[in-house]
């Protein structure tokens, strides 16, 4: 569902920040806040992987570095195995943006990458390799939590409430949107 009425600004605030980002939302949302979780975003790339802080440092690492990081963060990513798997390590505690986009978007396709999860959200893609793509991943989620504090859907709440109780990552962020 997109809010198909006038754009105005839209506050969304990690933790720890002091300056307010500003994206186009429905007016409704004026007052909502989303707040992330405090995770850097990965992506595994054939060679090297891009780490960014949830401060925003962009680091180039190798998949070795990439993977000692990511066993001790939970880090933002786009598909939890194919990311295990460059990687070289079993799957990982993770946010996968994925899993995030399949709850707001029940049943809706998307391409299992940063770039389709861009398209998807109407988001603008990304260019410039990983780096790029890792920041990719911080829009998507800020554009789904925005997408689901509009929804007002009960029923959404409860799902989220027992997937929360079942050990979902996005548990406590979905049911602070919702």
């Amino acid at each position: 569902h997109h809010p198909s009425s006038p754009s105005t600004d839209f506050r969304v605030v990690r933790p720890g920040e002091t300056d307010l980002h500003l994206f186009s939302m429905h007016p409704v949302a004026l007052a909502q806040r989303i707040v992330l979780p405090a995770a850097p975003a990965l992506i595994a790339g054939t060679a090297k992987a891009a780490w960014l802080s949830p401060d925003g440092e962009i680091e180039v690492l190798t998949r070795n570095e990439a993977a000692t990081r990511a066993k001790t963060t939970p880090p933002f990513l786009c598909h939890a195995k194919s990311v295990a798997r460059r990687l070289n390590i079993p799957v990982f505690p993770a946010y996968d943006v994925l899993e995030l986009y399949a709850f707001a978007r029940p049943a809706i396709f998307c391409l299992p990458t940063p770039r389709g999860l861009a398209r998807a959200l109407d988001l603008v893609t990304p260019g410039g390799g990983i780096e790029a793509e890792a920041s990719c991943l911080i829009a998507a989620v800020e554009a789904l939590l925005q997408e689901l504090s509009l929804a007002r859907d009960a029923e959404a709440r409860a799902i989220a409430h027992a997937m929360e109780r079942g050990g979902w990552a996005w548990g406590e962020a979905v049911l602070r949107a919702l």
